[in-house]
């Protein structure tokens, strides 16, 4: 949504209701706040219905529930782009966020949890989100483009889930989403970064070289 207004300095409750349904028992999540007058909040609604079937594999819960976080109403400069990252990928384990230029945007970032803001000059780049405890361990690439967004905030929240095996299928998958303030939804295109075909020959007449493994930067790719 846009920017709502809510009743501040006072206990007020949010509902989230199954659409398809109504009356008592329909309520997904209910959750008593209270707002500070004067303030901004971004309400990240995340999580499952049904928690049990998406464990998480650090141990945290993954039952449905709304995040508050304070919001800043513009950025701090009039050509950047100010911006917090939040983490909701469910069964996905804490995970590190990497640019070539920048360097480390956010470090063993937990689910559920989120940086602070970050000032990003306008202007487009190329973000790694990997595993936390695994660099090399490469979950996505995205176009980061702020080009058109100087002078606002952004929520930018890793999404999708279930990246592994065990897991349920889901027809969401892992991706990048960023809110404005005005509502506007932008969702980052993945990066699929350029391969080549090779296909590797062992002719050398070497016995002792018989019998051989491949190796990409310290990784095994072929055995025997």
């Amino acid at each position: 949504t846009p920017m709502l207004e809510f009743p501040a300095n006072t206990g007020i409750q949010i509902v989230v209701n199954d659409k398809k349904a109504s009356g008592p028992g329909a309520e997904y999540l209910k959750k008593s706040i209270e707002l500070e007058a004067g303030k901004s909040y971004y309400g990240i609604i995340h999580g499952a219905v049904d928690s049990e079937k998406w464990p998480n594999p650090d141990g945290f819960e993954t039952n449905l529930e709304i995040t508050l976080i304070e919001a800043r109403p513009t950025a701090t400069e009039p050509s950047a782009v100010d911006v917090l990252l939040f983490h909701s990928a469910m069964d996905s384990p804490f995970i590190d966020v990497l640019n070539n230029t920048i360097g480390v945007v956010a470090d063993d970032l937990f689910f559920r949890s989120s940086t602070p803001y970050i000032s990003f000059p306008s202007a487009p780049y190329l973000l790694n989100v990997t595993r936390g405890e695994d660099e090399n361990f490469l979950i996505g690439s995205y176009d980061f483009d702020l080009s058109a967004y100087a002078g606002q905030t952004m929520a930018v929240v890793y999404v999708g889930s279930f990246l592994t095996l065990e897991q349920p299928t889901s027809p969401v998958k892992p991706a990048l989403i960023g809110v404005l303030q005005d509502g506007t939804v932008i969702e980052f295109t993945r990066y699929d970064h350029p391969v080549a075909q090779i296909q590797i020959v062992h002719n050398s007449p070497s016995p002792e070289f018989d019998i051989i493994d491949l190796y990409l930067d310290d990784e095994l790719i072929y055995d025997n």
